[in-house]
C-alpha cells in the first residue's frame, strides 16, 4: 500500500532523556520511498497519548474527509488497506456507520460468518478507519456524560451488569478530566451517543506488537495472545444486506472484553483443582 497522502503524527519528549529517542524515531520516516504528499504533525513538547492521538487525528481530518489510522504498535496484513478503502467508499453516505476496525477478537467464532464483516458496537482501535463526519463527535471532555447516565446510555449499548459497571467507572474517571490517559474511551462514548455502528472483519487483519517493556499502557502480556493475523487473507468483500448490529456477536464481544469475575466459590474450587492436579503430578 502506497497512499497518495500520508499524515505522520508524533508526540514530543517528556524529558531530556527521551529527546534522542524521539529524534531517532522521526528519522525513520524522514524520507518516504514513494511519491506522495507527506504532512508531518510533530509536537515539540509532550502532550500525552490522549491529547496527541486525538489532536493528530483531528489534524488529518482538517485536510482529508476520511482516513485509515495506524498507531506505531499496530502491524496490519496487506489486505487491511484494500478492506478499509473499499468500506470507506461503500458506507460513506450512511451516518450510522462510524468505525471500520481491522481487529477481530472473536476470530474463532466468526470464521464461518456468511459475510466478510459484521456490525457491532465496540470500536476496536488496533488499526481502523473512519470519516470526518463521524470523528467530529469525538471530544476529550465527554460532554453530557452525567445526563447520558440518566438517559440510560449504558443500558442501550451493553448487556451485562459487569460491563455497565466497568464503563460507568471509566466514563466517571474521564468526565471533564483535563489530562485523560486515553483517547479511545471518548471515541466509544461518541459512537454510543450517536447510536453508531462499528464494522469488524470476519477474520483478524491487524496484530498489536506493542505489549511489553517500554509500552505506555500495555506493559504486561498481550490481552489477546492467541490472536492470529491473516497475512494471506484476500477476498472480494461480501457485504451484509443492511447495516444492522449482530446482537449475538455483540454479546460475545462484550463477554470477551469484560469477562464476568468468578464468584469466591468458583475461585475456591478452581484453586482446589489446581492443588489436586499439582499433588497428583508430584506423586506420579
Amino acid at each position: 500500500m502506497q497512499p497518495k497522502h500520508l499524515v505522520l503524527v508524533a508526540d514530543g519528549p517528556r524529558n531530556d532523556e527521551e529527546a534522542e529517542s524521539c529524534q531517532r524515531t522521526r528519522e525513520v520516516v524522514a524520507s518516504i520511498d514513494w511519491n506522495c504528499e507527506v504532512i508531518r504533525d510533530y509536537s515539540d513538547h509532550n502532550l500525552g497519548v490522549a491529547k496527541r492521538v486525538s489532536s493528530g487525528i483531528s489534524k488529518a481530518f482538517e485536510e482529508f474527509p476520511e482516513a485509515i489510522i495506524l498507531e506505531d504498535d499496530t502491524l496490519p496484513c496487506p489486505f487491511f488497506f484494500d478492506y478499509c478503502e473499499e468500506l470507506l467508499d461503500y458506507w460513506r453516505d450512511d451516518s450510522r456507520v462510524m468505525h471500520i476496525s481491522g481487529t477481530n477478537f472473536l476470530h474463532k467464532q466468526t470464521a464461518g460468518y456468511p459475510y466478510s464483516y459484521f456490525f457491532n458496537r465496540h470500536p476496536a482501535v488496533w488499526g481502523w478507519a473512519t470519516w470526518r463526519q463521524a470523528w467530529q463527535h469525538h471530544q476529550l471532555d465527554l460532554p453530557g456524560w452525567p445526563e447520558a447516565v440518566r438517559d440510560v446510555l449504558l443500558q442501550e449499548n451493553l448487556y451485562t451488569s459487569h460491563g455497565m459497571r466497568i464503563w460507568k467507572e471509566t466514563f466517571d474517571l474521564h468526565y471533564d478530566n483535563l489530562d485523560p490517559w486515553s483517547w479511545a474511551y471518548h471515541w466509544v462514548y461518541a459512537v454510543w451517543k450517536q447510536k453508531g455502528l462499528c464494522i469488524t472483519p470476519r477474520t483478524n487483519l491487524v496484530e498489536n506488537i506493542g505489549f511489553g517493556e517500554g509500552a505506555t499502557h500495555t506493559g504486561g502480556d498481550s490481552i489477546a495472545p492467541d490472536l492470529p493475523i491473516h497475512n494471506d487473507f484476500n477476498e472480494k468483500l461480501s457485504h451484509p444486506v443492511e447495516a444492522q448490529m449482530d446482537v449475538k456477536l455483540e454479546r460475545m464481544m462484550e463477554k470477551y472484553l469484560f469477562p464476568q469475575p468468578r464468584s469466591w466459590l468458583s475461585r475456591a474450587f478452581g484453586k482446589l483443582g489446581r492443588l489436586l492436579t499439582s499433588s497428583f503430578k508430584n506423586n506420579s
